[in-house]
């Protein structure tokens, strides 16, 4: 599973009031239902918000995800 950042990966900061970028990834799978026959592995893509991906963006990250699908399991 790709983690691209954004909203959900938000953690509150320990030093003052508001949301850092976070690695929350292992405690979302954690947090999911089991998948019979699925082994999700996180893949810490990027931390950044929703509205600060581009195309550029977007076609590396279709890039990395099909290379990761052509390896083995």
């Amino acid at each position: 599973m790709f983690f691209t950042g954004g909203t959900i990966e938000m953690a509150p900061r320990e030093d003052a009031p508001g949301v850092v970028p976070g690695d929350q990834s292992r405690d979302l799978l954690r947090g999911m239902p089991p998948l019979p026959g699925v082994e999700l592995r996180p893949v810490k893509w990027s931390s950044l918000p929703s509205v600060h991906q581009t195309p550029e963006t977007m076609l590396a990250l279709a890039r990395d995800i099909d290379l990761a699908l052509a390896g083995e399991g």
